[in-house]
């Protein structure tokens, strides 16, 4: 294993915009709507982690999904897309937050990314998509503009852990050494509160005119699965 990872494992892999969980890890589903925010579920306040840390272990790899930033368009009985995403984004920080603020964290990796890049092009290529590396060891204020993929993401994983790799891609696959340094900070990190109302629904059919009736019409069969 090398040194230039964190001494024992990844606590988290975290897929953006999933609404499935995998066999063999342990999966959060976070709720969509509701009186606290998605990470509220896993996460029921910023100390929670810590509180419980004496008393639990955690296992080596745990996978979590946070499914809102997928919004339901403009649906009017869903909030709409920004509040959503907003949802997601907090949720994320209070993960990332009681995490940095337990026992574990001195042994944790944190991987962000997206389930897919869909409808997310840029100015470079319509494959890119946001990854994020967050551990005590990650290089930290730097973009790493290396070309990593999922599967690099994967062969990091083994690595820490130990494993093999399951096929000749990931064998293959560079871990991804540049975004990790030898030298760890462990300041915890602080979620920053959201700006946009997570109750803010999308308003109903009846109101709507012209092009934002067809969108919304267009969201309820997508829902009803046509």
């Amino acid at each position: 294993m090398s040194s230039r990872f964190p001494r024992r494992m990844v606590l988290g892999l975290l897929l953006l915009g999933s609404a499935t969980g995998a066999t063999a890890f342990v999966v959060h589903r976070m709720a969509t709507v509701g009186p606290q925010p998605d990470g509220a579920i896993l996460v029921p306040n910023g100390q929670a982690l810590t509180a419980a840390g004496a008393h639990i272990n955690l296992p080596n790899l745990v996978l979590i999904l946070l499914y809102d930033d997928h919004t339901e368009g403009t649906d009017p009985a869903f909030p709409t897309p920004r509040a959503m995403v907003a949802d997601n984004d907090l949720a994320l920080g209070r993960i990332v937050e009681a995490i940095s603020k337990s026992r574990f964290w001195k042994e944790s990796a944190i991987f962000v990314t997206e389930d897919d890049s869909q409808d997310g092009l840029d100015h470079v290529d319509g494959h890119r998509t946001v990854g994020f590396v967050i551990s005590p060891y990650a290089r930290h204020g730097v973009v790493d503009s290396h070309f990593y993929t999922i599967i690099n993401l994967y062969r990091t994983v083994e690595q820490i852990l130990g494993l093999s790799p399951l096929n000749q891609f990931d064998l293959a696959a560079e871990p991804m050494f540049t975004s990790f340094t030898g030298r760890p900070d462990f300041t915890p990190y602080t979620a920053r509160p959201n700006n946009i109302p997570l109750n803010e629904m999308n308003p109903k059919l009846a109101g709507l005119k012209g092009l934002q009736r067809e969108l919304a019409s267009l969201s309820l069969l997508e829902l009803a699965g046509f």
